[in-house]
């Protein structure tokens, strides 16, 4: 049995961002525009700054809004859990936790949590506090599935 999941997977398309975005955009036109036509010329710089942090706020809207995930283009997020690893990192900044099945000795499963008793005596915690509930109903019908296969008690 095997489990990947990719984290960071578009989420679907949007209409409500879409629109927000584009209206973010056309607002930073509009932002832009009042900013020139101003005659004050030391806060002209402020006007154009804050027309092009409307505009990026509208391309980031628009672009999560049709299933782009920018999350993706910085690094990787999923849950992989085969008969010879579990490895799981949750976002894109943090670090991935990896434990090999031939390491482990036993596993306690408390809430949203695997803690893990390894063949050297170091214990081993897995959290699964940032995936969503069927993400940790996935992965616990994994873990128990392939810790049966290898003779591995959970307690």
């Amino acid at each position: 049995m095997e489990l990947k999941i990719d984290l960071l997977k578009g989420r679907g398309k949007s209409r409500l961002r879409i629109v927000f975005g584009v209206l973010c955009i056309l607002l930073s036109g509009a932002w832009l525009i009042v900013g020139i036509l101003e005659k004050e010329s030391e806060l002209l710089f402020l006007w154009i700054l804050q027309g092009l942090l409307f505009t990026l706020m509208g391309i980031v809207h628009l672009m999560e809004g049709l299933g782009y995930s920018l999350g993706s283009y910085f690094g990787r997020a999923f849950v992989l859990i085969n008969s010879e690893v579990i490895s799981l990192k949750t976002n894109i900044y943090g670090k991935g936790q990896c434990v090999n099945w031939s390491e482990i000795n036993s596993m306690n499963y408390q809430l949203n949590k695997f803690n893990i008793q390894k063949t050297d005596n170091t214990t081993v915690s897995i959290s699964l506090v940032e995936l969503d509930y069927l993400s940790v109903q996935e992965v616990k019908k994994t873990i128990y599935s392939i810790a049966e296969e290898k003779n591995i008690q959970i307690t």
